[in-house]
């Protein structure tokens, strides 16, 4: 709560930042403490809430995002972590939120898929994690890493990431698998058959 007039930023800045809501009378009441969507890995210090003007676009783009939620009142408070939407596994590393250019659809597709949001500015932005591995989820064929990432000696089979319908505008958790042969698909249905999967 206390505003720096000779540098013109908030005191202690690691851990607070300006944000100002409309019954602030003074400078110093708008200095706040950054929520925890501005902190991305819980070391207590903002690594979003900051603007690039130069660049236009959020600065430290590992990390940040440009999302507006109301009532933020600047661009910098816009800038959000990106954890929610990349790290789709609490890990504190963005598995999601890189395009593959060359197979033209997301990268990792494992975890990710293309969700696009009004606020993104690239096709990486817009490559989300799809929530597959979600708790709900275990014990499923959805969370079986065996589809996810087959054994090809198990099976003898290449994983094409989760179904996605052809027009790509519908994505599912249901593990794509291509058996190479006949009986590579005795062996996946004799295994689906063991773990109860229907």
């Amino acid at each position: 709560g206390v505003w720096l007039y000779a540098r013109g930023e908030c005191a202690n800045a690691s851990s607070c930042g300006w944000s100002y809501r409309t019954a602030d009378l003074t400078l110093d009441q708008s200095c706040r403490c950054h929520p925890p969507e501005y902190d991305c890995d819980g070391d207590g210090q903002a690594d979003c809430g900051v603007w690039s003007y130069p660049r236009g676009r959020c600065a430290n783009r590992d990390q940040c995002i440009y999302e507006y939620h109301y009532p933020d009142a600047h661009l910098g408070e816009s800038c959000r972590c990106r954890r929610a939407d990349y790290d789709c596994n609490g890990d504190g590393q963005a598995e999601c939120g890189v395009w593959d250019f060359q197979k033209g659809m997301c990268a990792n597709r494992v975890y990710c898929a293309k969700f696009h949001r009004p606020s993104d500015s690239s096709l990486s932005e817009s490559c989300r994690c799809r929530r597959c591995t979600d708790p709900e989820y275990h014990g499923t064929a959805f969370a079986d890493p065996l589809f996810r990432r087959p054994n090809a000696s198990a099976f003898d089979i290449m994983s094409w990431g989760t179904f996605r319908v052809w027009a790509d505008h519908l994505e599912t958790c249901a593990p794509w698998v291509m058996p190479r042969d006949d009986q590579a698909i005795r062996n996946l249905l004799a295994y689906a058959r063991s773990r109860g999967y229907k």
